[in-house]
């Protein structure tokens, strides 16, 4: 009798919880680690649909997260540093690993905002000291101080043993370094998977900061008896919201129309589900340009929800839902080429770079924020830190800033090397590796810049080879100025072979890709016209000396015309000399009177 009574409540709590886990279902893919084995049964086209059929409830498998802040998407963020407002993680068994890792975090932030390199050696043993207790989060960081070579010597295995050992402990952020490690060195089978769980997350703390699309949980009733009032809205009966959304999508409305399709795909307000009243009404929204409804539509192909399943038409909205920057359909890509359901054959690589892209927008990307507040605020050392953080997880823009500001700011960085503030040397390291990092990831100006790096000697020793190297990556991308450049250093015979017509050919790719190149090539082609008709003639020496000249003229002009004083000076001479100019021209048109001839009458 006991069981029975105790019965009851557990009944009434799962109904109370049911539209909670609707409201909080994201579109996710829950992906195990046989989708990633190959199969002799998917070697053909015929088989694959076969098994895609075997497989239907793959579709099925879509994930329930709890109700959980996005502090618990991302443990050990820096969140509550930046973010007071945000709660510090509670747990009882590693208060005190929290409370010391928490403190040295802080500490190294205020460190690198002030250039204190005592501060942050400070701070770095507080942490190192968590991570030697096996505190995953406190390892996380130990390991970018080992990446980034902040006063420890620079150590990528020691960086990637550390980043492993957090990951196994659950941190988010190392799984990210250790994905975009993988992805780095082409081994896409292990930075897939990595990064699928990635997505899987990032999609999921999405709804943290969305308006759920369905009702909110409904109590039954009010303590002594049945919620009557509630429970008719929800099966739909005087529901005024309803009514209204209702009308409004008849009328043509496409977010009315989005958010009846979601009635009728999930069964809600009391509404039957029918997947094709669903498939219906989220046509009708894409009609009008409701963007939010292709990703839907793909799911109910994928899913053969009401409709046959048909998995070309699925990658095909899919597909488009993702070119308006619906990143959750990046997620559904990822899944068909991993699969490779509607596609040609299963693509890793493809997958990998879709659902990294996902990854990226998880919670872990508010460094990016936090970064450029402070860099706004003139902290640059701060804005240095965290975009150094993000850079190591793999994100371009966070790479390429970084990069800018130890160019740009030099010794104002507080750029903290092995032992101190970086010298000259390790800065400009530091930012080559970067400004590399990010030209890998289709950054074409980096790569123009490690180019030029390269061949003026800024930062390291002048190596035209490399140089060249640099401008092939940034000309693969289709950069004019590394075009012009290369057929410069094959005109003249520098880091790559003299020859005047592989030089001829990148200037005119240069004047095809940036019509603004016009003027400059037209001038190379002068020099290479008269380089292959002369080619013993002074003017060759003279077009060869230029490059010496232009930087002492450029200096001169800045030294010397351009200084406060210089300039004023030359300023009041010219226009004297201009008012000497006009009065001696009056002078000279002055008509002078006619002479009376000698013997002319009085």
């Amino acid at each position: 009798m006991l069981r029975r009574q105790s019965l009851h409540p557990a009944v009434l709590l799962l109904l109370c919880l049911l539209p909670l886990c609707h409201c909080l279902r994201p579109f996710l893919l829950v992906i195990t680690n046989e989708d990633f084995q190959d199969s002799a049964a998917l070697s053909n086209a015929g088989e694959s649909a076969d098994a895609a059929t075997d497989d239907s409830a793959d579709w099925e498998e879509f994930g329930d997260p709890e109700s959980i802040s996005e502090d618990d998407h991302d443990p050990g963020s820096w969140r509550p540093i930046f973010e007071p407002s945000s709660a510090f993680p509670s747990n009882s068994s590693d208060d005190a690993h929290y409370s010391l890792y928490f403190s040295g975090v802080r500490d190294m932030i205020y460190a690198a905002s002030s250039g204190e390199p005592s501060a942050m050696d400070a701070a770095a043993s507080q942490i190192e000291a968590s991570a030697s207790a096996g505190f995953p989060h406190a390892q996380s960081t130990i390991a970018f101080l080992y990446g980034t070579g902040l006063l420890r010597r620079h150590s990528r295995a020691k960086s990637f043993l550390y980043h492993s050992f957090a990951a196994e402990g659950g941190n988010m952020q190392s799984k990210m370094v250790l994905a975009y490690t993988y992805y780095r060195q082409d081994m896409f089978d292990k930075a897939v998977k990595l990064y699928a769980e990635l997505a899987e997350a990032a999609v999921a703390s999405f709804l943290i900061s969305k308006d759920p699309p369905v009702i909110e949980p409904v109590r039954i009733h009010s303590g002594t008896e049945e919620n009557k009032e509630a429970l008719r809205k929800s099966r739909g009966e005087d529901d005024e919201d309803f009514q209204i959304t209702e009308y409004q999508a008849q009328k043509g409305n496409a977010a009315a129309m989005y958010r009846i399709g979601l009635f009728y795909y999930y069964g809600l307000r009391g509404v039957r589900r029918d997947h094709n009243k669903a498939l219906y009404w989220f046509s009708k929204a894409v009609e009008k340009g409701e963007p939010r409804a292709m990703e839907l539509l793909g799911e109910i192909y994928a899913r053969g929800a009401g409709v046959e399943r048909n998995y070309s038409k699925a990658l095909e909205w899919l597909t488009l839902a993702s070119k308006q920057q619906h990143y959750s359909a990046y997620n559904g890509l990822g899944y068909l080429y991993v699969k490779g359901y509607g596609v040609d054959k299963k693509n890793l690589t493809k997958a990998t770079y879709l659902f990294k892209m996902v990854a990226e927008r998880g919670p872990w990307s508010s460094l990016s924020r936090w970064a450029l507040e402070s860099y706004l605020k003139g902290d640059v050392g701060k804005a240095l830190l965290l975009y150094s953080r993000m850079a190591e997880l793999g994100y371009e823009v966070a790479q390429s800033n970084a990069a800018w500001i130890l160019d740009r700011y030099g010794e104002h960085s507080m750029c903290l090397g092995e032992s101190g503030f970086c010298t000259d040397s390790e800065r400009h390291l530091r930012a080559h590796s970067l400004w590399w990092q990010a030209s890998e990831q289709g950054n074409e100006h980096a790569a123009l810049l490690i180019g030029d790096a390269y061949y003026y000697g800024r930062g390291t020793e002048k190596d035209f080879e490399r140089a060249a190297e640099a401008y092939m990556h940034a000309q693969s991308q289709s950069n004019a100025q590394a075009m012009f450049n290369l057929g410069y250093m094959h005109e003249h015979g520098e880091g790559l072979p003299l020859d005047l017509h592989l030089a001829k050919r990148y200037y005119d790719q240069a004047v095809q890709n940036d019509p603004a190149a016009n003027f400059p090539v037209k001038l190379a082609l002068s020099s290479l016209w008269i380089r292959k008709n002369y080619p013993d003639s002074f003017l060759i020496q003279v077009i060869d000396s230029l490059p010496n000249v232009f930087p002492r003229i450029e200096v001169w002009v800045e030294e010397v015309l351009l200084d406060e004083g210089n300039a004023t000076i030359l300023t009041l001479f010219v226009c004297l000399l201009t008012v000497l100019y006009l009065r001696e021209r009056q002078r000279r048109n002055v008509v002078a009177p006619p002479q009376q001839p000698d013997d002319a009458p009085n």
